[in-house]
């Protein structure tokens, strides 16, 4: 599964998982992000998405993120790392979660 992509040299993650509208839950926890500088659209028009797993996402103010969430309309739930995730993400409808599960303001 995604668990072994060794993502550690990638930097553009833009559009990766547009359009799949069947996705209902993603766990991309073993991500390494440290390099990626453009997320653009990563997940624009997954309709069904409820719930990711960001926890290893290294988002910081150089990250491209314009829509990353994009038409995401049914996405509640966003697991991350706080002091790995500084980037502001203005979309009160989504829920972002720490490692302890406590609910953590983006």
């Amino acid at each position: 599964g995604l668990e072994n992509f060794n993502t550690s040299n990638v930097t553009d993650m833009g559009s990766m998982f547009e359009n799949c509208s069947s996705l209902t839950e993603l766990n991309l926890s073993s991500f390494n992000t440290s390099k990626v500088t453009y997320m653009r659209g990563m997940f624009v028009y997954c309709r069904s998405l409820k719930e990711l797993d960001l926890r290893s996402f290294d988002m910081n103010s150089d990250t491209n993120v314009i829509s990353i969430f994009g038409e995401c309309n049914n996405l509640e739930t966003i697991k991350v790392t706080k002091d790995k995730w500084n980037i502001n993400i203005n979309d009160k409808r989504i829920k972002y979660f720490d490692t302890d599960g406590n609910e953590v303001n983006i």
